[in-house]
């Protein structure tokens, strides 16, 4: 199944609240989901019981304090004088701006053991966490109706925040993150964990219609119907193994640079199209000539100096011919492909040292 994602959502509301329903009036996302479908959520509504409170005051396994907005809004800073000089996306923040959550300084202890320093605190550290714009995602594209991930980029050293919103019918509508919040460096960012009966999508259908959806050409449900085809490597290779032209055997009588070393005595490319056949192969291809640069059809190829080319199978057989009727004979296409290697030619991986031409 393919995924399109659509985001509706304008840029996240600045209020002067830290959690304001009326400013998250517009927090709608849509999926395209398995056929002409549709995969909406309406998170405009996710915690907005906390009218008035000062954001989701969450803590990591440090412990850290964090503060967190709901979805599609923004955490009011202006209370905290540790993050005065924090807003969204790093510009100049305007009355009752900022990110969409912050990531706090722990409780410190002043010398002596008295006077605990608070988080917001002025000269405490602050980051901001995530910027004003979401990426929205199922959770799991394979199963989107478990959920919506939103990620939001951006934040002091990147830092970026993600809610995890899992659908959950019967969940309450008061629900809260309770976890603690996690940092994963692979995303990377802070996850945020919610279970909540708007995690779970309204399904519609769109007015997309037949003739809107791509469809193969006869020439692509051709070569989908073809389903298997094999690839046929025979060549010096064939009879030295890995490496068959390498330069640790290439010199000499008995090397792999010797034409008379390749010659095949029980070619059967009926044998081939007996063992594609029952394979279900309808389309094969053979290498007419490899990386070693030998053909494995007769030739009459000369080198530039007007000598026989000579890098080829025994000059008796004709390789291509034999498969190419073994092939219709068996009802199988044939095709054959030459790799651009001579024998010397220095485009390919043979040593300059032994090669004389």
């Amino acid at each position: 199944m393919t995924l399109l994602l659509m985001m509706v959502v304008g840029s996240a509301a600045t209020t002067s609240a830290a959690v304001d329903p009326a400013g998250a009036s517009s927090c709608a996302f849509e999926v395209a989901g398995r056929g002409c479908s549709l995969l909406s959520w309406d998170l405009a509504g996710l915690a907005t019981h906390l009218r008035g409170a000062a954001a989701l005051r969450l803590n990591d396994s440090w412990p850290e304090p964090y503060l967190i907005a709901p979805p599609c809004q923004t955490v009011d800073v202006s209370a905290c004088p540790a993050c005065k000089a924090v807003c969204t996306g790093g510009s100049t923040c305007g009355e009752g701006d900022g990110p969409v959550g912050v990531q706090l300084e722990p409780f410190k202890t002043n010398a002596g053991g008295a006077d605990p320093k608070a988080p917001c605190s002025e000269g405490s550290r602050c980051y901001a966490i995530g910027g004003a714009r979401p990426r929205a995602q199922p959770i799991d594209p394979a199963d989107p109706e478990l959920g919506l991930h939103l990620a939001y980029p951006g934040g002091d050293g990147a830092r970026e925040l993600h809610h995890w919103i899992y659908c959950d019918k019967n969940a309450s509508a008061t629900t809260i993150p309770t976890t603690l919040v996690t940092f994963d460096a692979s995303l990377p960012g802070y996850n945020v964990n919610w279970t909540s009966a708007m995690g779970c999508p309204t399904v519609s259908k769109s007015n997309c219609s037949s003739a809107g959806i791509p469809k193969p050409t006869p020439e692509q449900l051709a070569w989908q119907q073809g389903e298997i085809m094999a690839l046929i490597h025979f060549n010096m290779a064939t009879f030295y193994g890995e490496g068959g032209c390498g330069p640790g055997n290439w010199l000499g009588k008995n090397g792999s640079s010797n034409p008379e070393n390749f010659a095949p005595t029980n070619l059967d490319t009926d044998n081939w199209a007996i063992s594609m056949k029952e394979l279900g192969v309808k389309e094969s291809v053979l290498t007419a000539k490899h990386g070693c640069g030998f053909c494995i059809w007769p030739t009459t190829a000369k080198l530039p100096d007007g000598s026989p080319y000579g890098y080829n199978v025994n000059p008796k057989l004709d390789v291509i011919g034999s498969y190419v009727e073994s092939m219709q004979k068996a009802g199988i296409g044939a095709y054959y492909t030459s790799v651009r290697c001579n024998r010397c030619n220095p485009i390919c991986w043979y040593p300059t040292d032994v090669c004389a031409c």
